[in-house]
């Protein structure tokens, strides 16, 4: 875990409430590598949220990179060790800045050219259309 330290889960209050917010949000669901992402952009606001104190940016980042990383390191179960190295790459790696990007983006800090950004996304689905015929 070089790109973050750890919190003490023995004294934050936060860590429950946002251990269970994950929890409840997995009733059901095995978190993979396909909805890890879908979980972090709930579990941004959900910290927001409860997290009130101004300039905690940074504890908040920690706080979620902290609970899902024990989580799949030593309370979720996973078909195969591969998924579980997989998610914890994913959660070492890219969900550091994934958060960064989806707060510069809820804070106005990171703009959005839509029509670049449809125009591109238009230009993948007509290369994938003519690599399939």
């Amino acid at each position: 875990m070089d790109s973050f330290d750890s919190i003490s889960f023995d004294n934050d209050p936060n860590v429950q409430t946002v251990t269970n917010f994950v929890r409840s949000w997995l009733r059901g669901k095995k978190l993979t590598t396909f909805n890890i992402m879908e979980l972090s952009t709930v579990i941004i606001p959900f910290t927001q949220k409860i997290v009130k104190d101004k300039h905690s940016g940074h504890y908040k980042k920690q706080l979620i990179l902290s609970i899902l990383h024990t989580l799949v390191k030593d309370k979720l179960t996973f078909p195969s060790e591969q998924e579980k190295q997989n998610l914890l790459v994913i959660i070492e790696e890219t969900l550091p800045t994934t958060i960064d990007l989806f707060i510069g983006i809820s804070c106005g800090k990171v703009k959005l050219d839509k029509k670049k950004a449809m125009k591109g996304m238009m230009g993948l689905m007509s290369e994938s259309q003519e690599n399939e015929s």
